[in-house]
């Protein structure tokens, strides 16, 4: 086929040593994962080694359909086959309008999670499955990375379409940027912060036309402000319980519309769905014939086709 063989040796040399399935279930196509949450630069061979028991072996995944997956790669013994698989995942919510481009665990809290995917962004606790903690609108541009900043917890970047970089300080304000800054007329495709010296900051900052821009990172946001952790740490923790209240507040309408929809139907003669016992059948049924023959004799005794005193009905066994 005229392909070269100066490669061919290292086919099949690069093999995972464990494969996490991330579909949310049997019936769903597995979906392509776009970024995940762990790093392998600095992956060893672990032969000879006992299984660290006391250490995290959850991850997040995002696809290209803009699903969050939370899964765990420390295979299991399967109950019904008997052999040890990765299990399937714990959680996935469909949450972004385009392929996640973006996913990191904030440097300040381990369990804090920053999301891109489409034309949104999202904040993720661990911990909290029912949803995201913060979940930005949509922008008039898509958005293609994000970042957050190494010395300053409440701050992250979010890179766009259009070129520009978007600054947030989740304690300045978060439904909107803090700023934005223009950088090239490119689509951007990356964006680094780095920290040269406690008083030079710069971001690195690539574009789709393989230009690298380098920006020297003002004092304002690469100082942290006094008890910035702590602002942010209660920040965070507010998000959880708020959103731990609307969740029961929508379980209790939920409920709370159950049972309007039932007094209703019990105003209107209809009783709920429940199971009846053969007896309780047989029973429902003779006093339905019972009253059907009553009104028939009512009907004919208006048309004058039946007189008026009659013997009772014979009484149903």
């Amino acid at each position: 086929m005229g392909i070269p063989t100066t490669f061919k040796h290292l086919d099949l040399t690069w093999k995972p040593h464990i494969k996490a399935m991330n579909e949310p279930d049997e019936d769903t196509d597995a979906k392509k994962p776009a970024e995940g949450g762990y790093s392998y630069g600095s992956v060893r061979q672990g032969s000879g080694k006992r299984t660290l028991k006391s250490i995290k072996t959850h991850f997040y995944v995002g696809s290209e359909d803009g699903e969050i997956v939370y899964t765990d790669w420390m295979p299991q013994k399967d109950q019904d086959s008997g052999k040890i698989q990765t299990p399937k995942p714990e959680w996935y919510h469909g949450i972004h309008d385009g392929p996640v481009s973006a996913l990191q665990r904030s440097p300040f809290f381990k369990d804090v999670i920053l999301c891109v995917g489409g034309w949104t962004f999202s904040i993720w606790k661990e911990g909290v499955s029912s949803g995201p903690i913060l979940m930005s609108s949509a922008s008039t541009k898509r958005f293609t990375a994000g970042h957050w900043s190494p010395s300053r917890p409440a701050v992250f970047y979010i890179t766009k379409v259009d070129g520009s970089v978007d600054i947030w300080d989740l304690l300045d304000r978060t439904h909107e940027p803090s700023m934005n800054q223009s950088v090239t007329s490119a689509p951007i495709t990356a964006i680094f912060p780095y920290q040269v010296t406690p008083k030079q900051h710069l971001l690195a900052v690539g574009d789709s036309q393989g230009t690298l821009h380098m920006l020297e990172i003002p004092l304002s946001l690469r100082q942290p402000t006094p008890n910035e952790d702590t602002g942010v740490s209660n920040y965070f923790e507010r998000e959880v319980r708020r959103r731990a209240f609307v969740e029961s507040r929508w379980d209790f309408r939920e409920r709370e519309k159950m049972e309007i929809e039932q007094e209703k139907k019990a105003k209107a003669g209809i009783a709920p769905n429940v199971t009846l016992t053969d007896e309780e059948v047989e029973q429902r049924m003779k006093m339905e014939y019972q009253q059907y023959m009553e009104e028939e004799n009512s009907l004919l005794r208006q048309l004058g086709l039946k007189e008026e005193v009659e013997e009772p009905l014979p009484q149903l066994d």
